[in-house]
């Protein structure tokens, strides 16, 4: 989750502000209260992105799912997923938000498919809580404070490298697909990938005794709507994302 004007539609990746020129990667330190509402806009990119909590507590959103991050803890967003991070009651949350090009990550082909596709193309792993009460995810954590910390400094690129391998090392091993290489993955939305509009639960023409509502719950509702449909490179699996408001 990071500031930059969004120029994109939410079908559309968007775009990374990478740090440097030559190294791509992004690195943050943030605050909500610098977001509109306290809330950042909902976006996708296929980079993973990473966020450590600082102090307070935010929701992160991942395809329609909220998690709760609190002080010390943070998450992984997986490539090609839409989220964004808010605050639910008004407060403000430091955090640090690191994006990574998996070509940092990718020596040669070999590597690619063994160590980065498995776990970006796995549709099975949108999203990964990081808890300091799990060792290895605590390692992943210190990784990404001694990334920010390294990014402070001039040309401190290897060992920036150094943190972004160890933290994918401990990734992949606690999580990687049993048969690497096998994950079909999801590609970007390719069918309705900026549908809005408007539905409403009550069909056009009823009117009288048959429009009105049986019980609260029935009341009449109109669904303000983004829907985007995801399919699998392979055709065999799609996934649908919705994200609405809704006025009673």
């Amino acid at each position: 989750m990071h500031r930059p004007p969004r120029t994109a539609a939410p079908a559309a990746p968007e775009k990374i502000h990478y740090n440097f020129s030559d190294y791509p990667v992004y690195i943050r330190r943030d605050h909500l209260s610098q977001y509109p509402n306290y809330s950042g806009t909902a976006h996708w990119h296929e980079d993973p992105e990473f966020i450590l909590i600082l102090s307070g507590h935010m929701v992160y959103n991942v395809n329609g799912r909220r998690i709760h991050l609190t002080e010390g803890s943070g998450i992984l967003v997986n490539s090609c997923q839409f989220h964004h991070g808010f605050s639910a009651d008004g407060s403000d949350c430091e955090f640090i938000c690191i994006i990574v090009s998996p070509l940092l990550l990718s020596a040669n082909e070999y590597f690619e498919r063994t160590y980065i596709a498995p776990i970006l193309k796995n549709e099975d792993f949108p999203w990964l809580l990081l808890s300091p009460e799990t060792d290895w995810q605590q390692g992943m954590l210190d990784c990404l404070r001694d990334i920010f910390r390294e990014s402070r400094e001039k040309n401190h690129f290897l060992e920036i490298q150094q943190q972004l391998l160890r933290l994918w090392g401990l990734l992949y091993r606690h999580t990687a697909p049993a048969e690497p290489g096998t994950a079909s993955g999801l590609a970007a939305p390719v069918i309705i990938p900026n549908c809005f509009g408007n539905i409403s639960t009550v069909p056009p023409g009823i009117t009288g005794e048959a429009a009105e509502p049986k019980n609260p719950l029935s009341a009449y509702k109109q669904h303000k709507f983004l829907l985007s449909i995801f399919i699998s490179r392979d055709y065999n699996k799609i996934r649908i994302y919705f994200e609405g408001s809704v006025r009673i």
